[in-house]
């Protein structure tokens, strides 16, 4: 065996064990929520949670639905620039891959990958630029939420209006660095930074197929649509999600659970981290989010200044009773996805897949705006790197 093949073999056992790691930890996680959650002085609380306000659950799920839909929206605003695929294709998939992000090995991101590529023509180096530049805005769009929060103390017109602005100014600065790199005057530029460094070698990869799926990313992030409607998007998802932690806190509040007052800027900067947690989880959403609420939320609200006198137990509440209404949810949303990309047709992609080798999907990425772009057209197939 080559050098090649025994490096490429350990990167692969290393990416599994830590799935399998992440995966224990996130059952570890819920037998500790579950336990910690569940103790005698809790457990009638618990039970009155059958008795809860049937308006308030439907809320819950209202919310968990409409969060899951601008998750959709926001991979369909991302794509926009180089790519043209229906919305209602784009949520389908969402959905369908949302639900199956609950299982370990990263199921739902290689089912997406592999739609988008198969069904969609989507490259699949562009499907990790996308996803990329998808993450760029998010984390744009977290830390301008997350610093007006901390900077006003309170979310209120005045809030929202620097959060406004904070937005357009990093979205327009993000947008201008972007637009330097676009398209082929773009690359031309890349080509003369690493010019600089005088080692022809690294110039090579730069007109690789592969480079110039990639490169699609600056396509993306310089388009002033997909950044600041992403951003928007964000923030309102953002919004929705902490709409859901503000109506959790109540339903446990009426059932009688021991729970202060969770304000709307408090809900807003433990619902970022729920969500992050289960972005970055390597295991699936099961476990690790609602362990990090229990854990990390007081902390998170000291270190704001926005102290809560809420223990560990009654976050951890929180983000069990968010967590279940959203299952609920997403299989709902799964389910629909699922219908609408039709099972046989996904079958026959799968078939493809097995059986046709190199001959995946082409589709190249369309270019868009000036500049000579033109190089977008003629990217390589995508051979089988994007099956499941």
């Amino acid at each position: 065996m080559t050098d090649d093949k025994q490096s490429l073999n350990r990167g692969r056992a290393v990416r599994i064990a830590i799935q399998i790691i992440g995966f224990v930890a996130g059952i570890a996680a819920i037998g500790w929520c579950l336990k910690t959650a569940l103790k005698q002085e809790n457990r009638e609380q618990f039970a009155k949670l059958a008795d809860a306000p049937a308006e308030l659950i439907a809320l819950m799920l209202g919310l968990s639905l409409l969060t899951l839909a601008l998750n959709g929206v926001a991979f369909w605003i991302a794509i926009r620039p180089v790519k043209r695929i229906p919305l209602p294709d784009v949520l389908a998939t969402n959905g369908l891959c949302t639900f199956l992000g609950y299982l370990p090995f990263k199921a739902g991101a290689i089912v997406r990958f592999a739609i988008h590529n198969r069904r969609d023509k989507v490259p699949v180096a562009t499907i990790g630029a996308w996803f990329g530049s998808l993450a760029v805005v998010m984390l744009l769009s977290f830390a301008v939420m997350t610093g007006a929060a901390i900077g006003r103390g309170r979310i209120d017109p005045i809030w929202f209006a620097l959060a406004v602005g904070l937005a357009l100014a990093g979205g327009g600065v993000l947008i201008a660095v972007a637009r330097a790199f676009r398209g082929e005057p773009g690359l031309q530029r890349l080509e003369r930074l690493v010019g600089l460094t005088r080692i022809a070698a690294l110039k090579r990869p730069l007109r690789w197929n592969v480079w110039l799926q990639l490169h699609a990313g600056f396509d993306m992030l310089a388009s002033p649509g997909a950044v600041l409607g992403g951003m928007a998007n964000r923030m309102l998802d953002s919004a929705v999600q902490a709409a859901r932690f503000v109506v959790a806190a109540k339903i446990l509040r009426l059932t009688g659970f021991p729970i202060e007052d969770f304000t709307l800027q408090q809900a807003l900067m433990v619902s970022l981290m729920y969500f992050i947690v289960g972005v970055v989880s390597p295991s699936g959403l099961a476990g690790l989010r609602e362990g990090a609420v229990g854990a990390w939320a007081a902390p998170l609200l000291a270190m704001a200044g926005m102290h809560s006198a809420d223990d560990e137990r009654t976050f951890i509440a929180l983000g069990l009773l968010v967590s279940a209404t959203e299952f609920f949810a997403f299989v709902l949303g799964a389910g629909l996805g699922l219908a609408w990309l039709r099972p046989d047709r996904l079958l026959k992609l799968r078939a493809a897949v097995g059986g046709g080798g190199g001959s995946g999907g082409t589709g190249g990425v369309e270019g868009r705006g000036g500049g000579g772009e033109n190089h977008r057209g003629a990217e390589a197939q995508t051979g089988e790197s994007g099956g499941p």
